[in-house]
């Protein structure tokens, strides 16, 4: 079903190459036909589109060039037809498939029906661009990875600590909340300049540890020297956060990072480092060719969005903070420009494609 759509729309595709805020990324708006929905896929006219780091570093890295945005928000144009529960018209968010045409840069884009979720009143197109990607990375991690239990089931009878290294990132912080919410913890936490936001969510009988402050390891070590840690989630993962990470958890650990292992790299023995991906949601893998069938992971990924939604309703939940970059498409570039510089502590970027 549809509604009476343009031919024709405005993208903005991001590309390798020097631009205005960068020297390996540029963008570039293109008009393209609006594109029709599959069989299970919503169109979506977008009110909202939200950034990633992603989004200018696969262009960069020559991994994928175009409409690299995933996170969107706004309201149903047409869907396929065997797509249920939505009318033209829903206000809605979304997340959009990984690396797949028709993204969150431009006027209409495509999202899997099971990773389209309706918006509450009181849910803002703001607030609900700057949650899927980073929130359903934080839930793969957390439950497909470490088979943690969800906010939906018994809570725990005993303690399950948890280390989360990079509290203040957007999957950080959701992997904080998630736990919170499940009563998982304590939580050891460690952040730098988003330390005051870190502790405004972090439960009661949590540890935060500021990485400024001096050797991270060390006061790990100190903090879990009487409670062995087997789970954890390294929201940075570069080399040396994934060692200092390793090096403090307990045999049996498992330990979460969002990209490769680097290469050399051996975890100390009796803990496994294993990369998650919030692709698990679409069935996807890290990277083309990598994908892989997890009808389970797709249907926590659902589940657990409708769960946000009727958590953030009700005013027991809370998105990532948001900062809104001006321009609509053509803030775009300066967004991943402040991305790339590392900019942006404590907050997801955001930009009005429709002004309200």
């Amino acid at each position: 079903m549809a509604s009476s759509l343009p031919a024709t729309m405005t993208s903005l595709d991001v590309l390798p190459g020097a631009g205005a805020e960068s020297k390996i990324f540029h963008t570039k708006t293109v008009t393209i036909p609006v594109p029709t929905p599959g069989p299970t896929e919503v169109l979506i006219r977008v009110h909202v589109a939200g950034s990633n780091p992603k989004d200018w570093k696969l262009p960069a890295w020559g991994v994928q060039s175009g409409n690299t945005g995933d996170d969107l928000a706004g309201t149903v144009a047409a869907f396929g037809a065997e797509v249920t529960g939505f009318s033209v018209g829903d206000r809605v968010g979304a997340f959009h498939v990984m690396m797949a045409l028709h993204g969150a840069f431009a006027e209409f884009a495509i999202a899997p029906a099971h990773t389209t979720f309706h918006l509450p009143p009181n849910v803002s197109y703001e607030a609900a661009a700057g949650l899927p990607l980073a929130y359903l990375t934080a839930v793969q991690g957390l439950y497909t990875l470490l088979g943690l239990p969800t906010p939906l089931d018994p809570r725990p009878t005993a303690p399950i600590p948890l280390l989360v290294y990079g509290a203040a990132t957007a999957v950080g912080a959701a992997t904080v909340k998630l736990a919170a919410a499940a009563g998982i913890g304590p939580i050891i936490a460690v952040a730098g300049r988003g330390c005051d936001f870190v502790r405004s969510i972090l439960p009661p009988g949590s540890t935060l540890i500021d990485y400024r402050a001096g050797n991270v390891e060390d006061a790990l070590r100190a903090v879990l020297a009487d409670t062995p840690c087997t789970h954890a989630i390294d929201a940075v993962s570069l080399p040396d956060t994934i060692a200092t990470s390793a090096n403090v958890l307990a045999p049996g650990a498992t330990l979460g990072i969002v990209l490769p292992t680097p290469e050399g790299y051996e975890a100390p023995a009796g803990v496994d480092v294993q990369r998650f991906n919030v692709g698990w949601s679409h069935d996807m893998g890290a990277l083309p060719g990598q994908e892989r069938s997890c009808p389970e992971s797709r249907a926590l990924a659902e589940k657990m969005l409708k769960w946000a939604m009727t958590e953030m309703e009700a005013g027991r939940f809370e998105a990532h903070p948001t900062k809104v970059i001006e321009g609509g498409l053509k803030g775009v570039e300066k967004g991943l420009g402040m991305l790339e510089r590392n900019e942006v502590s404590a907050c997801k970027l955001v930009y009005r494609v429709v002004e309200e």
